[in-house]
């Protein structure tokens, strides 16, 4: 079951840039990215272990579903309200990994510096 659920999300992904590519209309757009996260939200949800960083991990991606479907909206409150989910999304990965891995024990973030002048 997991593996068709990745299957889906990988094809939800494809038919959002196949949207987005051909131009397609705001509600088709929005079904496909409403999609393509809920997949990605319910594989998530199969996965979760109870511990901290997997109920983290799906919170983060719930958010980014939230983020996908306000971003096809229009004007700039629909945008700041996507983008706020993201944001919110992404803090949940941070928690989720600073479940497993001590804020103290991460890298500086200097150390993305070569990786960034190369990009």
């Amino acid at each position: 079951m997991n593996l068709a659920l990745a299957v889906g999300c990988a094809i939800g992904c494809a038919l959002v840039l196949v949207c987005e590519a051909r131009g397609a209309r705001r509600l088709v757009r929005g079904a496909c990215k409403g999609g393509a996260s809920a997949c990605f939200v319910v594989l998530g949800a199969r996965l979760w272990t109870g511990d901290a960083y997997s109920t983290w991990i799906l919170a983060g991606l719930a958010l980014g579903a939230v983020g996908d479907v306000l971003l096809v909206g229009d004007g700039k409150a629909a945008f700041a309200a996507g983008l706020g989910a993201f944001l919110l999304g992404h803090l949940a990965y941070v928690a989720g990994i600073a479940t497993l891995v001590p804020v103290g024990a991460w890298p500086s973030p200097l150390a993305a510096l070569p990786a960034a002048a190369g990009a």
